[in-house]
């Protein structure tokens, strides 16, 4: 791996923005579905409200990425962004085709490796990023639970899909990549 290339993955890695992020285009011509990157990630946050036993995912992707899967899998377009960047696709159909794909690419167990449901939460668009939301309750917390999390990865040979884990008791994560099944969240870092 290159260094620029490890000290990006780092930045992701800690939470810091994907590549542009900030809402810049690789070439001023292209609009945010027509841009390319170089790096196929996915960064997501579980957090679980241990007074209620909810526990909510949110999935930051590439919206040229999304668009691609969806309509890959849905077999016809699904457009997510206007050619000026702005959102369009609010329909209840595009909703459904981007929920019946999330469910088949990112799964949960309990601790137990019952298969826990995920709920549509909804998504929201800005420039060239979508945050998906799925909801779920999780009783007795992360830790333990069994996650597998695919997205992308029948498109894209070197996807990573990286999950930081919220609790109480501090942050765990999930590296995930093309050949990887459920992992387990493991005991979280104490002061993270």
């Amino acid at each position: 791996m290159e260094r620029a290339d490890a000290r990006l993955l780092t930045t992701v890695l800690a939470g810091g923005p994907l590549p542009g992020e900030a809402g810049e285009l690789s070439e001023p011509s292209q609009t945010p579905t027509e841009m390319t990157h170089k790096f196929h990630v996915s960064v997501s946050q579980f957090e679980f409200d241990p007074r209620t036993g909810k526990t909510t995912m949110v999935i930051r992707v590439f919206a040229d990425d999304l668009e691609n899967a969806i309509t890959r899998h849905a077999g016809r377009p699904f457009p997510l962004l206007g050619r000026d960047g702005g959102e369009i696709g609010k329909d209840q159909a595009l909703h459904g085709a981007i929920y019946r794909y999330l469910q088949g690419r990112v799964e949960l167990r309990s601790r137990q490796g019952r298969p826990v449901p995920l709920r549509w939460g909804g998504r929201e668009a800005r420039s060239d990023l979508v945050w998906l939301y799925l909801e779920t309750r999780l009783p007795g917390g992360i830790r333990g639970a069994q996650l597998r999390h695919r997205l992308f990865c029948e498109i894209f040979d070197d996807q990573v899909n990286i999950v930081n884990a919220i609790e109480s008791e501090g942050t765990s994560g999930l590296l995930f990549d093309v050949d990887d099944d459920f992992k387990v969240f493991q005991r979280p870092r104490a002061g993270s």
